[in-house]
């Protein structure tokens, strides 16, 4: 029995969701796509997808020299941005399960905050002021669409 309603729950909790704060819920689905193309962006930079080639930022080339000038081995950038892949992953998972699951969002918000502290770190220990800049925007905005889906009534 609870089987069958909890498809019908998740479903009034989206739909209630959308009819409450069509903004709120707007701000969840970008934040979803953000960390899916993100996470994507990892994996298929320079990729032939059929339709278009994905042209990302080549975050291997880009790391490289980083973890050279800090004296790491600049072999351990693919598992680096194989681990970013994972967790951006993750966060944009966990932003669009929010749209059917809002007890999810709060985890979503907070894994994102997590991921830029971390990123920002990084920048200032690799010495990319402008990434820096970059991931203390992206704080910022996350900030404020935190208190935009939260104002409506998405956070349990």
């Amino acid at each position: 029995m609870t089987a069958m309603t909890d498809p019908t729950r998740r479903r009034e909790a989206l739909t209630g969701m959308v009819r409450r704060s069509p903004l709120a819920a707007t701000v969840i689905v970008h934040w979803g796509l953000f960390w899916a193309m993100n996470a994507a962006d990892k994996v298929l930079n320079g990729t032939d997808l059929g339709l278009f080639t994905w042209h990302g930022k080549d975050r291997g080339a880009q790391f490289g020299p980083y973890f050279a000038d800090m004296g790491l081995p600049t072999g351990l950038t693919g598992p680096v941005l194989h681990f970013a892949f994972l967790w951006e992953a993750v966060a944009g998972a966990l932003f669009l399960a929010a749209l059917a699951r809002p007890h999810l969002l709060t985890a979503a918000f907070v894994v994102s905050a997590v991921t830029f502290t971390g990123f920002s770190a990084f920048d200032v220990v690799a010495g990319d002021r402008a990434e820096l800049l970059e991931h203390g925007t992206y704080m910022a905005l996350l900030l404020v669409c935190w208190k935009v889906a939260g104002r409506y009534g998405q956070f349990r």
